[in-house]
């Protein structure tokens, strides 16, 4: 984007004139200093979130579809030695991501996998698994809750979360070997908040800086195996190109041999210690 453009924008944008008028125009599409911010902004326009029917049956339908940013996540968990057994799916709605990759992994009898998720989409989940006799996946309230896994997977749901993905994984008794992000949005910009429009429902997500992403795995003890665009999605925030995601991307962290000295992480295990 040429400099000058860029600098018209970032006038437009901080002018006290012109800014509360585009905001007032562009309702919900816009900036937020915060996840609860672009929360109570889109609940001035509709109330439906992630429980929405029409977003639980769209789930249902395309229950054992991949899509073009899946096969990445299939080669590399084909790789993995010993084969995970234990995993959380964060965010994992109806058992989508078990359902389709097992058709390719064919996961083994004695496999965990857990999810957590919202009440509705959770009640739907489990009567899925009923009728289908699936007794490898268990919903659980929090990742608090879960036992030690093997795989960490979040695939599509990072971006509604106000903690961080260290925050997230330090809530597990123990860090996994293997960290699967797959469909965020990420930036080259700041971080940003905005609201993502769902057709018929409207959602609070935020758009991460990449680099920060990956550098707070890299404290954490994780190395970056491999990161790929997930050309399926993207996040637009209107004034704010730098800090859009033109593409959603995916990336496949390891943790590294040498324990992760909990220390260099400030404040986060007196924050385990409370939950």
């Amino acid at each position: 984007m040429k400099p000058g453009y860029e600098a018209f924008l970032r006038m437009l944008r901080s002018n006290f004139v012109t800014r509360p008028l585009l905001e007032l125009a562009l309702g919900f599409r816009r900036k937020f200093d915060s996840l609860p911010e672009a929360r109570r902004a889109a609940a001035a326009f509709t109330t439906s979130g992630h429980e929405h029917p029409a977003n639980i049956a769209r789930h249902l339908e395309a229950l054992e579809s991949l899509r073009e940013s899946d096969y990445p996540v299939l080669y590399y968990w084909l790789q993995i030695r010993p084969v995970p057994r234990r995993v959380l799916d964060l965010g994992g709605n109806v058992g989508n991501l078990f359902y389709a990759y097992h058709r390719h992994l064919h996961f083994p009898c004695d496999l965990k996998w857990d999810i957590v998720e919202l009440p509705r989409v959770r009640a739907a989940g489990e009567r899925l698994a009923i009728e289908r006799k699936e007794n490898r996946i268990r919903y659980i309230d929090a990742i608090r809750c879960a036992e030690e896994v093997d795989v960490f997977l979040s695939s599509g749901s990072l971006q509604y979360f106000d903690e961080s993905l260290p925050d997230l994984l330090l809530q597990l008794k123990q860090l996994p070997s293997h960290v699967f992000v797959n469909r965020v949005p990420v930036c080259n910009g700041k971080e940003i908040c905005t609201v993502q429009d769902g057709w018929t429902y409207l959602v609070p997500c935020k758009i991460q800086n990449v680099d920060a992403l990956m550098s707070d795995l890299a404290r954490i003890g994780y190395e970056l195996v491999e990161n790929w665009e997930a050309n399926e999605m993207r996040q637009l925030v209107p004034l704010y190109p730098e800090s859009s995601a033109f593409r959603y991307s995916g990336f496949y962290f390891r943790k590294k041999c040498i324990e992760f000295n909990q220390t260099v992480w400030p404040g986060l295990i007196s924050q385990r210690m409370i939950h």
